[in-house]
């Protein structure tokens, strides 16, 4: 076990990585623990390649974008090349990003929680979840158990070939526009 940090952030996405931004800047010690290998895993394992991405700001937000280092340029750009700016990012300020190392529990109460993951325990004031859930809705339908991909990686690959897309928000739109 490590010396007491001030946050224990899980997840490498957009919000963990503008998370380890903003202590850093504030000289709080901090670790971001991500189970896959790269920044952005979630992204990188549940975005069709070559999806466009841009920057959003919530509706009424007056605000500047929040953390400038982790926002997508205003002209849509393929996810490949965001995260090609993450990786920049994480290198140029050097986050503590500990990759490979899954998230499993916490335990006590504040200020002073254990967060322990598959590798080692730390003791922290703060904890930051901002991993996504991963887990879809059932629906409870015949046939559903025979689910072929709740994404999909590649879109070409499913050209010339009937599929239904099942859902209403943004992620069965961009499916059905890859």
């Amino acid at each position: 076990m490590t010396a007491k940090l001030d946050i224990v952030i899980v997840g490498s996405g957009p919000g963990g990585m503008a998370a380890g931004i903003l202590a850093k800047q504030k000289n709080l010690s901090y670790i971001i623990l991500e189970k896959g290998h790269n920044p952005m895993q979630g992204i990188i394992d549940t975005y069709p390649k070559g999806k466009k991405v841009y920057p959003t700001i919530p509706k009424r937000y007056t605000q500047p974008f929040p953390v400038e280092e982790v926002r997508p340029p205003e002209e849509r750009i393929p996810v490949e090349a965001y995260i090609d700016q993450a990786r920049n990012v994480v290198n140029s300020l050097d986050l503590k990003i500990n990759f490979n190392e899954e998230f499993k529990t916490i335990e006590g109460s504040h200020p002073d929680y254990m967060v322990k993951t598959d590798k080692e325990s730390y003791l922290t004031k703060n904890i930051i979840l901002a991993f996504g859930s991963n887990i879809p809705n059932d629906l409870g339908i015949y046939g559903e158990a025979k689910t072929v991909a709740r994404n999909i990686e590649n879109p070409e690959d499913y050209i010339g070939i009937n599929v239904l897309v099942i859902g209403g928000g943004n992620a069965a739109a961009d499916v059905v526009a890859s």
